[in-house]
C-alpha cells in the first residue's frame, strides 16, 4: 500500500523545488532524473521481500515447490534487470549522464568552510552517491535473483 502511494505521488505530483534556490549545476543535476526511478525500485524491493517472506511461509508450512520459486524468482529478476538498464542508461547515458555531470560539477570540487557553498556541495555529493547506491543494489538484487532461479531449478530437477 505504502509502495503504491509512493509511486502515484511520484509520478502524479510536480516538484516543489525552486531551480533559483540551487546553483545552476546543482539544478542541472537534481532536475536531469524523472522522479520515477527510486519509487520504482521502493516498489520493486517491497515485492521482493514480499516475496521472500512467502518463500520463508511456505517453508515453514512444507509447501514449497521448486516452480514457485522459480516462477516468482524470474519475475522479480526481470523486473530488477528492467530498472538496472534504465538507472544505467541514465547513470553512463551518451549525453548529459549523471555520471559526468557528477564528475564535472561535485567530484571535481572539495570546498571546504562554514558556507552556503559548501551545504550545497553536500547535498550535490548526496544525489550522485544515491545514484551510485541505486545501481550497486539494483546490482546485488538481480544478481541474488537470479541465484535464487538457479537454486530453484537445482532442486527441480534433482541435482
Amino acid at each position: 500500500m505504502v509502495c503504491i502511494l509512493l509511486v502515484s505521488d511520484c509520478l502524479f505530483s510536480t516538484s516543489s523545488l525552486d531551480a533559483g534556490r540551487f546553483p545552476d549545476h546543482t539544478a542541472d543535476i537534481f532536475f536531469s532524473f524523472p522522479c520515477r526511478y527510486f519509487p520504482y525500485y521502493i516498489t520493486v524491493g517491497c515485492l521482493t521481500i514480499c516475496f521472500i517472506f512467502g518463500i520463508l511461509y511456505l517453508i515453514f508450512q512444507r509447501r514449497l515447490l521448486p516452480s514457485i520459486v522459480m516462477v516468482g524468482g524470474f519475475t522479480l529478476f526481470v523486473m530488477w534487470l528492467v530498472g538496472l538498464i534504465v538507472v544505467s542508461i541514465e547513470f553512463w547515458g551518451p549525453t548529459g549522464s549523471i555520471s559526468s555531470n557528477c564528475n564535472l560539477a561535485v567530484f571535481s570540487q572539495n570546498p571546504s568552510g562554514q558556507f552556503v557553498g559548501t551545504l550545497a556541495w553536500l547535498e550535490q555529493r548526496s544525489i550522485c552517491q544515491s545514484w551510485q547506491a541505486v545501481f550497486a543494489v539494483a546490482l546485488v538484487g538481480a544478481i541474488f535473483l537470479f541465484w535464487i532461479m538457479v537454486m530453484a531449478y537445482q532442486v527441480f530437477s534433482g541435482m
